[in-house]
């Protein structure tokens, strides 16, 4: 019999990832592994966003689940559901309000944009990991429920972990990480303060964006809490390629994804599927797709350098 690990949520913690029990584990990818190890059995598919940070899709193999890619919004990237019941994870957009997240079978992962998650999700993951607005000295990442029985079965695999009995292949990854619950309260409030800096930086951004006329579209609202903007290159320009020289010459701009994140398990020969409809929106956008970072906008002599190669990128 296993010990309940799931500790109750400073209020910091429960206004942001809507839970009221919360668990700290190694890291974001290990978080959803467990969650979905839990949660499906092997085999089994797990609804992904065919844009997504790669780490869903090692999760989603890590666990022995198979991935099934939907499409995005066309304006926000949000992703759109299969099956409402079905097992998915749902990320919340790089930028704009968090939208409702809601599902029996859904785990929210707020990594990229940690605004207060206003639906009913199963489970949220966060990671505070570098690069992550919930950055933290210490790491990890939170898993939050209020399910028992994900509490409970999330409690074993944590506890056969510790043990080092046999138990799938996220062992030895998915351990729990020690910290003061109230330095994590504090934290927490720190990262809802932070919040309201970052809109301010990204309205300056957009702002910066139209009056130089630089050739890029933003993508999602002005709110939420991300250290990222997404925008979209002119069509026919390379993501790849702006990326290469971007960082060549120290210019604020990255690639995350550069291609559809279905391709990854494709190319390494493992299965996967579609949604019946396809995901055309993220093939059109996925190569045409980068992000600056919301910190850019203090960075005058950056934010040229990023001018100039977006209008390079444009006319060539």
């Amino acid at each position: 019999m296993s010990t309940n690990i799931f500790r109750e949520s400073p209020d910091a913690v429960s206004n942001i990832l809507g839970h009221r029990h919360y668990v700290l584990v190694a890291n974001g990818t290990c978080a959803l592994a467990g969650l979905i190890s839990v949660l499906g059995e092997p085999g089994i598919a797990c609804e992904l966003p065919a844009i997504a940070c790669r780490s869903l899709t090692i999760a989603c193999l890590t666990a022995g689940t198979r991935p099934l890619y939907t499409d995005v919004g066309v304006d926000d990237l949000k992703p759109i559901a299969v099956n409402e019941d079905g097992l998915r994870i749902e990320v919340s957009p790089w930028f704009g309000p968090v939208t409702r997240i809601s599902g029996k079978q859904t785990i929210a992962d707020l990594s990229v944009n940690l605004s207060p998650n206003l639906g009913t999700p199963l489970a949220s993951v966060a990671s505070l990991g570098p690069g992550k607005p919930g950055y933290w000295t210490h790491r990890g990442a939170i898993v939050a429920t209020d399910c028992p029985e994900v509490m409970r079965r999330f409690s074993e695999l944590i506890t056969m972990e510790n043990q080092q009995e046999i138990w799938t292949c996220v062992r030895p990854r998915v351990t729990t990480v020690e910290v003061d619950t109230n330095e994590l309260d504090e934290h927490f409030k720190w990262v809802s303060l932070a919040q309201s800096i970052r809109e301010l930086q990204v309205q300056r951004l957009i702002d910066w964006i139209k009056r130089v006329g630089v050739p890029i579209t933003t993508v999602g609202g002005q709110g939420g809490n991300s250290d990222l903007l997404p925008v979209l290159l002119p069509k026919g320009v390379s993501a790849s390629w702006v990326s290469r020289r971007a960082r060549e010459t120290n210019v604020p701009i990255g690639t995350q994804p550069v291609c559809p994140a279905y391709l990854e398990p494709a190319m390494q020969g493992y299965a996967f599927e579609l949604n019946p409809e396809g995901v055309p929106v993220a093939e059109a956008i996925a190569t045409r797709l980068m992000f600056v970072a919301v910190s850019a906008v203090d960075d005058s002599k950056g934010l040229d350098r990023l001018a100039r190669l977006l209008e390079r990128a444009a006319q060539s």
